[in-house]
């Protein structure tokens, strides 16, 4: 497929680049759902308790150290033992009416595992990523859009008035890899703070594995060389699916703007 038969599927929804979306979560299969999530967890004696403001929101501080180091570490537990064990496709089977064995619904990180856990107010452990409230119930396909997220330039060095497709997980450890602090020299960090949108006002904050919008806030900290400041927002239910041309696009903006070259991420 050529690049313009690839512009004629990105305008074509028909083609599957956007898929219906999933059912919202809410009401009374959202308490069936929370009950068997509540049930696993005090099964396997982990806690299900959740400040309020640590359920609604958390912060990362990502650096290319961080980032580095995480690489080698391993996911203990997986995304499906945080969550007490709870399959998120058997979850979702009765309320998106899956087929069995039908894979559609993934354990989605809020902060990205990748970028190196929580700021709890120390040193950042990558484990503290594999938490209840860093989960959220989402599609497969916003999954791969949490990797490659279209949005308007964010970074103060342009001035472009387009549309440019970064990879968002992607780029924002591409900032901490290369950036600098211009009266340092040294790297930057690169403060993601995440924010749920409640299905319901008085939906208490362990339901926060089931919000319809989550919100990314992204800045950079210091004097950078590549200043970043922008806000992301990502549809759990949505099921929008990124094509190659978009990574194509993305990888020569940098290479243009940023000088970054080629990620290497095309194969």
């Amino acid at each position: 497929m050529n690049q313009y038969q690839h512009v004629r599927v990105i305008d074509n929804k028909k083609t599957g680049v956007w898929l219906p979306d999933r059912d919202w979560v809410v009401g009374v299969p959202a308490q069936a759902a929370d009950k068997t999530i509540q049930d696993n967890m005090k099964a396997k004696k982990l806690s299900t308790y959740r400040d309020v403001n640590a359920a609604l929101t958390t912060t990362t501080k990502v650096t290319r150290a961080v980032v580095n180091i995480t690489k080698s570490y391993k996911r203990k537990p997986d995304q499906v033992g945080a969550m007490g064990g709870t399959s998120p496709n058997e979850l979702m089977k009765p309320i998106w009416k899956l087929k069995d064995g039908e894979k559609a619904a993934e354990w989605l990180h809020r902060s990205a595992w990748s970028f190196g856990g929580l700021d709890q107010g120390g040193a950042m452990d990558p484990q503290s990523s594999q938490v209840m409230y860093n989960l959220m119930i989402g599609t497969s396909e916003t999954n791969t859009m949490m990797i490659w997220y279209a949005s308007y330039p964010v970074c103060a060095r342009t001035s472009f008035l387009i549309c440019i497709l970064s990879r968002h997980e992607i780029f924002v450890k591409r900032v901490a890899q290369y950036a600098k602090d211009k009266t340092t020299g040294k790297g930057v960090q690169v403060q993601v703070k995440t924010k749920l949108q409640k299905f319901m006002e008085e939906a208490p904050p362990e339901y926060g594995w089931c919000t319809p919008r989550l919100t990314y806030e992204v800045k950079t900290l210091g004097d950078s060389d590549v200043p970043v400041d922008g806000t992301f927002h990502f549809y759990p239910y949505q099921r929008r699916l990124p094509t190659r041309l978009e990574i194509a696009l993305d990888q020569l903006f940098e290479e243009l703007v940023y000088g970054w070259g080629d990620s290497g991420f095309l194969v």
